[in-house]
């Protein structure tokens, strides 16, 4: 699929438009230690129009690619549809992580590290429901930051 998508666009005789969703390359290179990141930056510069769906996304693409046009266009909801960030005042009854418990593409290390550095007055409790291959080694960092977290967490998996 790698090979087959970064030749397309020299050998299609229609415009192809490359769609960015995911920039894990660097995340899939450690996780799998094969180049990702190497192919990426090589296949990229074949495309003359990308789209990002981020700002960050955009820049990171435009920087591999310096010939491409990059559009940013963004997923489908406005800002308005989230809430004010500091409108939210701690009271819920609780707060809730739910899907798959991978550490590289999910970032649930760095949910629990901001966690164990919110004041304990003003944290609900943290649900974590999922399940994954890094479930285990986020139970032990949990555990190693018990003291920190307070205990206001839970695991609802299998």
């Amino acid at each position: 699929m790698l090979f087959r998508s970064s030749i397309l666009p020299r050998v299609a005789r229609r415009p192809v438009i490359g769609s960015a969703q995911f920039l894990f390359a660097s995340e899939m290179a450690r996780k799998y230690r094969l180049p990702f990141d190497r192919a990426a930056t090589a296949f990229l510069p074949n495309y003359r129009h990308l789209i990002a769906l981020t700002v960050h996304g955009q820049r990171t693409l435009q920087a591999s690619a310096p010939g491409a046009a990059v559009r940013q266009i963004p997923q489908g909801l406005d800002r308005i549809a989230f809430t004010d960030p500091h409108a939210i005042d701690g009271t819920g009854e609780h707060a809730l992580y739910l899907g798959r418990l991978d550490r590289d593409q999910k970032g649930l290390d760095t949910l629990l590290g901001a966690w164990s550095l919110m004041a304990a007055a003003e944290r609900p409790p943290l649900v974590i429901a999922g399940d994954g291959r890094d479930g285990l080694a986020l139970r032990r960092e949990v555990d190693r930051k018990s003291t920190r977290l307070n205990s206001s967490h839970e695991w609802i998996s299998r």
